[in-house]
């Protein structure tokens, strides 16, 4: 996958165009059914008969390599939209199609609100579509399930990530993606440095770990990657949720944080603790922050 903003793969898309049940069904219950699309992708798709094939018939809940995506057939007048769910102040999205379907990220509070709200209103055209939303939450979970197998749901479930150390810019072994820039994808790393052990990331072509540090951003020949699927919970300012998984330390022993923000049309991955104003990473030589982010918890 090279680009997360959305993974356009032209034979998916000639295979889903007109047709957005072709793949293999993995699991069904009421209103929903839950399709796999390739190895690390797959979507809850909820049919509403109601509404005309193309406008609305077909919701998506789609976790795509690490990532979760709302779908719709209804055409979208603007990439910029805001949705809401019940009583919400909204939500914005940018939209873009792939699939035969419009497709956003699902950022912050987002996630978990579709999964426990009850009406989701797209609000792309006459304060619609709107969706019922019961059992999103066992859509979701056997969307990710179907994505990352079994196994590592339980894991991921069971707060457990793996590190593995590497070297000179390696990364092996299929890691899953934290976030991703222009170049492709990128990984969650730590590397050690000025006495401590920095929460950053990595890529295929950074030549090892990148993290900030004192206003610059630095780079580690030797690192550790997480490896398997993770969880990340939305969080600002400083501030860390109450079960997020100290991965790192200052100098001085202070505990630092994996976290990842959305920085333009990128998703980079930094560090965050307490004290700090936002997550912090390295780019093109400098250290930036960011005041809103999610934090890796476990």
């Amino acid at each position: 996958m090279k680009r997360h903003s959305l993974p356009l793969a032209s034979a998916f898309l000639c295979l889903f165009a007109g047709n957005a049940h072709a793949q293999e069904l993995y699991a069904q219950s009421g209103m929903w059914a839950v399709y796999r699309l390739s190895p690390k992708t797959c979507y809850a798709d909820l049919t509403d008969y109601t509404k005309p094939q193309g406008y609305g018939q077909n919701l998506w809940i789609m976790f795509d390599d690490g990532f979760w995506r709302l779908g719709t057939d209804f055409p979208v007048p603007n990439s910029s939209m805001t949705v809401y769910v019940d009583s919400s102040a909204g939500f914005p999205v940018e939209y873009e199609s792939a699939y035969g379907m419009n497709l956003a990220l699902i950022m912050g509070d987002l996630e978990p609100v579709l999964k426990n709200g009850n009406m989701l209103n797209l609000n792309v055209q006459n304060e619609g579509p709107e969706y019922i939303l019961e059992g999103s939450a066992w859509a979701m979970d056997m969307a990710y399930e179907c994505a990352v197998g079994p196994d590592h749901m339980q894991q991921a479930m069971g707060n457990y990530v793996e590190w593995t150390m590497m070297r000179g810019g390696a990364v092996d072994g299929g890691p899953m993606a934290a976030g991703w820039d222009g170049n492709g994808d990128l990984f969650a790393c730590l590397a050690d440095h000025h006495d401590g052990r920095h929460p950053g990331k990595i890529s295929h072509s950074s030549g090892g770990c990148l993290t900030g540090y004192g206003n610059e951003e630095w780079t580690t020949s030797e690192y550790f990657v997480a490896m398997n699927p993770q969880l990340w919970v939305p969080a600002s300012n400083g501030n860390v949720p109450p079960n997020a998984t100290r991965v790192g330390w200052e100098a001085n022993g202070e505990p630092l944080y994996s976290c990842r923000t959305q920085f333009f049309n990128d998703m980079q991955v930094g560090k965050v603790r307490p004290g700090l104003d936002g997550c912090h990473f390295g780019m093109n030589g400098a250290e930036l922050t960011i005041p809103n982010y999610e934090v890796l918890v476990e």
